[in-house]
């Protein structure tokens, strides 16, 4: 049983090499492979790290209730941020996280923004008047992602 490390960019790197990935997913080229291990760093702490802990793993289970709407608003508002980190920082005019080819770095974008579109079809109790309240689809709220982006 070989163990690996819980580094999103370790695994990534792991996977690759341990079944000849092709190289686009984890590029051999350094400069791409440090662009990758970047994103692959980066995202855990900024949005990962926020949205689940807060409103997926930590709320309901101290709490034992739904997330209230304030916090949701919340968190959806710093998921929009990230949204456009990604965007700007990332993606920037490029139609994949590290160039023309889609890499790891770009499958996991597509699982996290996954996980908060989820969220548009768990309601969650609003703790303040008792009324359901959807979530927002934050990719409706950055207009630059191209349809090749949203069709990963």
């Amino acid at each position: 049983s070989e163990k690996i490390s819980q580094v999103d960019a370790a695994i990534v790197e792991y996977l690759a090499q341990k079944h000849s990935a092709p190289d686009h997913w984890c590029p051999a080229e350094l400069q791409q492979r440090a662009r990758l291990t970047e994103y692959l760093n980066w995202q855990p702490m900024n949005i990962a790290l926020h949205f689940f802990l807060c409103c997926q793993a930590l709320y309901p289970v101290v709490t034992d209730t739904e997330v209230p709407k304030e916090k949701m608003d919340e968190v959806l508002a710093d998921a929009k941020q990230s949204l456009t980190l990604l965007q700007d920082k990332f993606l920037q005019d490029k139609p994949f996280i590290i160039g023309d080819k889609i890499s790891a770095a770009d499958l996991v974008a597509v699982l996290w923004i996954m996980q908060v579109t989820q969220n548009k079809k768990n309601k969650t109790q609003n703790e303040t008047n008792g009324t359901k309240q959807n979530g927002q689809n934050i990719t409706k709220m950055r207009h630059k992602m191209t349809k090749e982006q949203s069709s990963i």
